[in-house]
């Protein structure tokens, strides 16, 4: 399937490109193992919604990692790009556990559920 830009919107569509790559460079180039130190601190603190949003930041920067491995085996490269102390699937497990917790100390206990399911199977899907 081909993307259609109308012309007019030519500026739009290249900003949120470059904000994409942007975020994404960003991404790349946190350490999971730093973001799980923050994610620590806002649970200590009982800042709910920071743990939310760290425990998002550290499932996006996971999955980019995962996301430039394959496409470096893809490409028969070295697919040792790894800025990770521990293998992915422990921060993937502990993104989904924090938001999980997070959401119940909230006392939105569906959404915690759904958390809770996501990470007995770990599974990669949406956020």
């Amino acid at each position: 399937m081909k993307l259609v830009i109308p012309q007019e919107c030519g500026f739009v569509y290249t900003t949120f490109v470059k904000e994409l790559s942007l975020q994404t460079f960003i991404l790349k180039s946190l350490k999971p193992d730093i973001v799980v130190e923050m994610l620590s601190m806002a649970a200590g603190f009982e800042n709910w919604s920071k743990v939310m949003g760290t425990a998002d930041i550290l499932y996006q920067c996971v999955k980019c990692i995962r996301e430039e491995r394959q496409v470096r085996q893809s490409k028969g490269w070295s697919a040792r790009y790894n800025p990770a102390e521990r293998p992915l699937l422990y921060y993937h497990g502990y993104s989904l556990e924090m938001k999980g917790l997070a959401y119940q100390k909230l006392g939105r206990v569906e959404e915690a559920r759904v958390c809770i399911r996501r990470y007995a199977g770990l599974e990669w899907g949406g956020r």
